[in-house]
């Protein structure tokens, strides 16, 4: 008797489903037993508790009258076990939020000494290591970088150009994820270096793929990052100290204010250094469609050319820093099936 309550009390975790069915089932005939004997259910009065041993005794089991007494609380036992098992059988979850690995896609290039920041817009990224060895001989390695917020792939906040919007620190995850389309550009890029993506490149895609969604993150996609990590490639000059000489595509600031306004679009992405084309850096119109209605442009896109133009899923997860205006950013993917 003991050994039962142990089992079904003390270990139900460790015994299969199967087991635990076989404990149940053992549990109730006697649970039966005591029922139909120790009651009379012509409501006569309830048979005395030697009685009841002497009945237990004849099927073999040996029972106390301490055992008598717990018999009442194997159904709550029973319920209490089946319950658990139904628990065990059910996923967590999170266990149902899973996909095969190659529909993830890296849009980030790595950080490095290579790495491409705007021109006199702050500090390379350097990273210095320093080693470090415990008093039981176990040797570990840390380090410091330096680097300006705008380099590489790179995430820049509404604060960057709008004083009153969101920092860095201040974007939620609403706002860091949502659908992704990709526009293809390469061809009038490769007849106009400076090309602008337009309204009319927005609504050409629109007729053949459908409406814009709300909250999408919108990627040009030039070819752009072919030239990665070559700055001279990338500005497209040979005078990297005069930006009036460089030359690469970017969006038309009506085309931005367009699904800004008309798609309520959650952001805006580039595989080139801006979301200004070269043309528009004193003006920065795109940039300004973009921080007035509180939204993201992301800056350096890599593996655009794997994006399909619908159907993708986009997280972003850039570095948290407070009164940030744009930080390094992990663009991350997920595919359709």
């Amino acid at each position: 008797m003991y050994l039962w309550f142990y089992l079904i009390i003390k270990k139900p975790k460790s015994a299969c489903t199967a087991m635990k069915s076989v404990i149940i089932v053992v549990s109730v005939i006697p649970l039966c037993v005591f029922t139909s004997e120790f009651f009379d259910f012509s409501y006569q009065k309830p048979v005395n508790i030697e009685t009841h041993v002497e009945i237990f005794n004849i099927y073999g089991l040996r029972l106390s009258k301490f055992d008598l007494k717990m018999i009442p609380l194997l159904p709550v036992v029973i319920l209490a076990v089946v319950k658990n098992s139904w628990v065990d059988s059910k996923p967590l979850p999170a266990a149902n939020f899973s996909f095969a690995t190659n529909r993830l896609l890296d849009m980030s290039h790595s950080l490095s000494a290579e790495t491409i920041f705007w021109q006199g817009g702050g500090y390379n990224f350097t990273l210095t290591h320093q080693d470090y060895v415990t008093e039981a001989n176990l040797t570990f390695r840390s380090g410091h970088f330096i680097a300006g917020e705008h380099g590489g792939t790179h995430l820049d906040s509404p604060y960057h150009l709008n004083f009153s919007a969101d920092g860095m620190a201040d974007l939620t995850l609403h706002q860091l994820t949502g659908p992704a389309v990709r526009i293809d550009i390469v061809d009038k890029v490769k007849a106009n270096l400076d090309y602008q993506l337009s309204v009319d490149d927005i609504q050409a895609f629109e007729n053949k793929y459908g409406r814009i969604p709300e909250g999408a993150f919108v990627f040009m996609y030039s070819e752009w990052g072919q030239r990665w990590p070559d700055y001279r490639k990338v500005y497209n000059t040979e005078t990297l100290a005069d930006g009036r000489t460089y030359h690469y595509p970017g969006f038309h600031p009506e085309a931005t204010e367009f699904l800004v306004q008309q798609r309520n679009i959650r952001g805006i992405g580039v595989d080139s250094p801006s979301t200004d084309n070269a043309r528009s850096t004193e003006t920065m119109g795109a940039h300004l469609a973009l921080a007035k209605e509180n939204r993201l442009g992301i800056e350096h896109v890599a593996n655009v050319d794997k994006l399909p133009p619908v159907g993708a899923f986009v997280i972003l997860a850039p570095m948290k820093s407070k009164a940030g205006t744009g930080a390094p950013v992990r663009v991350i993917a997920v595919l359709p099936e």
